[in-house]
């Protein structure tokens, strides 16, 4: 309730009683102190809901004793006549009208020779008015200063502006720890919101993390995670947590003391979406179809709907100063937009509503399957990284566009479109189970289809999955159904390809011969057709594979000449598998200088491409040097890294050889029992993926036959059979516990 000309310390003002605490915010308190001090006019903006009126009114109560001639707050939601806003800002003063002078003139001549604090709230509806009176008092009145809060900004010279951030998260991390989670702005506010509607409200750990959940999903916008909170009283934590896919439904009703506006979620973006002009608001219900945030490119292509790029710029442009969309700045200096995740499902529910939402959404399909097209064209260029992070920036619109396509029978061509050229993202950034999931679901509906070669490609990229999660059956199916289509179709081209992925299905399995003479074939057609990036991979294979059949002279000649191929086409990518090759080959030899020097050049390729399959295979050869050079603590970090990194990407296989690394490691350390666990495990799991044991991971005939040694028969025999019963996730567990 306001305290009408009552006075704090002897300072007349009305600031509002709050009927609740004012929780977090102390750095936006200190900023906005910050900024008054430096300007005569603040404007406070944000979106709807987002806290302005109580951080304008925070700041006001911090800086009454500053103005000892009073600090007045002014509510202009109300107002429906500009033309009365002179007459509110008199009224909240209790300033009567003086003979023969306007209300506008008596205010100025009331605060010609005050020191006065004016706090106009809720502007956005009036806002030439505001302006007009902030700078007509402002220039009668040198010791007044004015902070007012709107959805978007005055427009006037001398203004400070400030972006209401919203309030401090929890992190995204699944192993979160509550604690830090209780920390968050937003926790708190909703724990002692809750505990206003129920006084026994009081959660746990696990609590503390899904109400973190629901602080993010509402993202961190105070109405709405006050509205949240009094769902309490009839509802856990995790009911509100799976009700708020409907959000607008479930934020209601709880503050009837509230403004009308504020008294639900939706009244509150109804609120901002009234005030926009036309053109504006039917670019944000069409902006709504974006996921994870556009360009301006992508908005003109996809939601001009006849205008020009710049008028859709002037309606863009308008949505950011109203708060309603948020600009940011990518690592290239080019401008990107993104909803707060609230607003755009309002925008969304508005959409369908009016019937627009099929017709935006082939509008957004098509835009980025010719996008992705365009951009795979680049992935094996020598601006790889870049072309990679612009990718990154749309996998959210990317998996969008393509699940349309999945919903849609008639669609399924561009599906198929659209897989193939997200192949080379889904390996590099090491999203296999995804990849498969959405290759296999595609391939399963495309029996209508006449063969392709895109068509083949797609049936080869499901095959490079499965290879990937150790599923060599599954891999050799698909590269054996897309060799014989292609075969079919007279794809010479694609049938490289092909022959190229059956031959590391071979050598995988230790059929050096049939892998070699593959990757030969493979290597004519791609040197015929001028294919180097492939020509380069086809000299890493051969190289690698040489190696393992035991010709460490043709394993050179080979790998040297792929690093070279790939730097000269700048295929970054493939330079980081061929001089991780190549240093195995000299590890092998016992070089370890030019070893080392190859595997630093590959990891740093690797961390600058984002390529943590490859950065795990590194790591894991940096720690079999460190072994070789008698540094065990290394080792052993080594290949904790990669193993963790082999193992959220799903690479199992890999994650065998480390471990039985590790087990190298604990003999050393004079534990045969764990070692003689981890050597069984691998053993165990190679076998069940039908892979052959690489001779650089060979059990260690000596070590074992020194763990029996150490070991009773029935100890050893014991610990074997432990450790090929264990799980994968029990054996890294075992292996590396905390390290």
């Amino acid at each position: 309730m306001p305290l009408s000309g009552a006075t704090v310390a002897g300072i007349a003002n009305n600031l509002p009683r709050q009927p609740t605490s004012f929780v977090g915010r102390e750095r936006a308190v200190q900023d906005c102190l910050r900024f008054h001090r430096s300007a005569r006019l603040l404007t406070v903006t944000g979106v709807g809901g987002s806290g302005k009126t109580r951080l304008a009114l925070r700041l006001a109560e911090r800086l009454l004793p500053e103005y000892p001639d009073g600090v007045w707050f002014v509510d202009l939601a109300p107002l429906t006549d500009p033309d009365r806003l002179p007459r509110s800002v008199a009224s909240a003063m209790e300033l009567a009208e003086e003979p023969g002078r306007s209300i506008r003139e008596t205010l100025a001549r009331h605060l010609a020779h005050r020191r006065t604090l004016l706090v106009l709230d809720n502007c956005e509806h009036v806002l030439e008015a505001t302006a007009t009176l902030a700078v007509s008092l402002l220039e009668a009145a040198a010791g007044l200063r004015v902070v007012a809060t709107s959805r978007e900004r005055l427009n006037v010279q001398g203004e400070q502006t400030y972006s209401v951030p919203t309030l401090s998260l929890p992190g995204r991390d699944e192993t979160e720890n509550p604690v830090l989670a209780r920390e968050s702005e937003a926790v708190r506010l909703f724990a002692e919101r809750a505990m206003l509607v129920d006084s026994q409200f009081a959660f746990t750990d696990e609590d503390a993390l899904v109400i973190g959940e629901i602080c993010r999903r509402l993202d961190g916008i105070p109405l709405a995670i006050e509205l949240a909170a009094a769902r309490t009283r009839m509802l856990s934590v995790r009911e509100i947590r799976d009700k708020l896919h409907d959000r607008f439904r479930l934020l209601t009703g709880a503050r009837t003391a509230a403004l009308p506006r504020h008294q639900t979620l939706r009244a509150a973006m109804q609120w901002s979406y009234d005030h926009l002009a036309p053109d504006e608001q039917e670019l944000l219900r069409s902006l709504s179809v974006f996921t994870g945030g556009w360009t301006l490119e992508a908005a003109v292509a996809v939601c001009a709907n006849g205008r020009d790029e710049f008028q859709v710029l002037d309606a863009l442009t308008g949505l950011v100063n109203k708060s309603l969309i948020v600009v940011d700045s990518s690592d290239e200096g080019d401008s990107r937009y993104r909803f707060l995740e609230t607003v755009r499902q309002y925008a969304r529910d508005l959409q369908v509503e009016r019937g627009e939402a099929e017709a935006i959404r082939r509008s957004h399909r098509d835009w980025f399957v010719a996008w992705a097209e365009r951009v795979a064209h680049h992935l094996t260029s020598s601006d790889q990284a870049v072309w990679l992070g612009r990718m990154d920036r749309e996998s959210d619109n990317l998996r969008s566009a393509l699940d349309g396509c999945l919903e849609h029978d008639e669609e399924i061509d561009l599906a198929v479109r659209m897989a193939d050229a997200l192949q080379w993202l889904w390996v590099i950034r090491g999203y296999i189970h995804e990849g498969r999931d959405r290759l296999q679901a595609i391939i399963a509906r495309t029996g209508s289809l006449e063969p392709t070669p895109r068509l083949a490609s797609v049936l080869q990229g499901a095959g490079n999955m499965c290879y990937r999660l150790d599923d060599l059956d599954g891999a050799r199916a698909y590269y054996q159904r897309a060799l014989d289509m292609r075969e079919r179709i007279g794809d010479t081209r694609g049938m490289a390809g092909s022959l190229g992925a059956l031959g590391n299905v071979d050598q995988y399995q230790g059929r050096y011969v049939e892998a070699l003479e593959r990757f030969q074939r493979s290597l004519v057609i791609n040197r015929q057709s001028g294919n180097k990036v492939w020509e380069a991979s086809n000299l890493t294979c051969l190289g690698n594979c040489s190696r393992f059949a035991g010709d460490r002279a043709a394993s050179r000649a080979y790998l040297e000449q792929a690093v070279a191929l790939n730097r000269e086409i700048g295929h970054r990518n493939g330079e980081c598998f061929s001089l991780d090759g190549l240093g195995c080959l000299f590890l092998e030899t016992g070089d370890y200088g030019p070893a080392r020097a190859c595997f630093d050049q590959a990891l740093a390729i690797e961390r600058e491409i984002g390529n943590e399959h490859e950065e795990a295979v590194t790591l894991s050869s940096l720690a079999r040097l460190a072994m070789k050079e008698g540094d065990a603590a290394l080792a052993r970090v080594h290949f904790a890294s990669a193993i963790r990194l082999m193992h959220r990407l799903g690479a199992g296989y890999q994650i065998a050889g480390c471990l039985q690394g590790l087990a190298r490691i604990l003999m050393l350390e004079s534990q045969p029992d764990q070692a003689v666990r981890l050597w069984a495990f691998a053993q165990s799991f190679r076998q069940s993926v039908g892979a052959r044991v690489e001779h650089e991971f060979d059990p260690d005939r000596d070590g074992l036959s020194e763990a029996r040694g150490a070991l009773t028969p029935a100890a050893f025999d014991a610990a074997w059979g432990e450790g090929s019963r264990m799980s994968l996730d029990e054996a890294i567990e075992y292996g590396i516990g905390d390290h």
